[in-house]
């Protein structure tokens, strides 16, 4: 017997099963695909929880140090004001005790 298109029932079971084998491999690759696509989601997810963890640990870092700096800072400044008080010359000695307490001298930029 001839089938349409001059296939025999074998040509046409061949191509039928051709068909069915395509047909499940796009299926499994599909399927295939879409968990690739859950696991980097996840993954993506989960980086994001440890990239605003990280973020928050060196944000309140910086604001320890900043508060320290400024306090220092802030100290500084008055021991200046109070040198620049009972002075003299109050420029001069407020220069020399900053001076005197910088710890590490910064190299001249000139």
């Amino acid at each position: 017997m001839i089938l349409p298109f001059g296939l025999t029932p074998f040509a046409a079971k061949l191509i039928g099963g051709g068909i069915a084998l395509a047909l499940a491999i796009a299926g499994f690759m599909l399927w295939l695909n879409g968990r690739e696509k859950a696991a980097v989601e996840a993954d993506r997810a989960k980086a994001a929880v440890e990239v605003l963890s990280k973020a928050r640990r060196a944000d309140a870092a910086a604001q320890a140090t900043t508060a320290a700096i400024q306090s220092k800072v802030e100290t500084t400044n008055e021991q200046a004001r109070d040198a620049a008080r009972n002075s003299d010359d109050p420029l001069r000695d407020g220069f020399g005790k900053l001076r005197a307490r910088q710890t590490s001298p910064r190299p001249s930029s000139r």
